[in-house]
């Protein structure tokens, strides 16, 4: 019989691995983004969350934050969506820092 983990072992596990997803679609969103606009401007663009098909981003500036969520976010959701695997984003929300 295999020995038991400590709870708190396990959690850490647990956190990490939760962690390590979430970077990965942050990068994910950051690449394609990157593809989009390029890095000068992806580089003003921080991604704060995926949940429940939203995509929260924050834009260094107004001006940054209306280019994007107004004029290129179609293109910016359809790209998410060419993904392999695709990124389940029904919606794109941009906040200023």
């Amino acid at each position: 019989m295999a020995e038991a983990e400590p709870i708190g072992s396990l959690v850490r596990q647990i956190l990490r691995r939760r962690d390590t997803a979430r970077r990965r679609v942050q990068d994910r969103v950051t690449h394609v983004l990157m593809r989009l606009v390029g890095g000068d401007v992806a580089a003003q663009v921080r991604v704060r969350e995926i949940r429940g098909g939203v995509l929260r981003l924050t834009a260094a500036s107004a001006a940054l934050r209306e280019e994007l969520g107004v004029y290129r976010a179609q293109e910016f959701r359809a790209a998410l969506e060419s993904e392999t695997p695709p990124l389940a984003v029904q919606s794109i929300r941009f906040e200023i820092e």
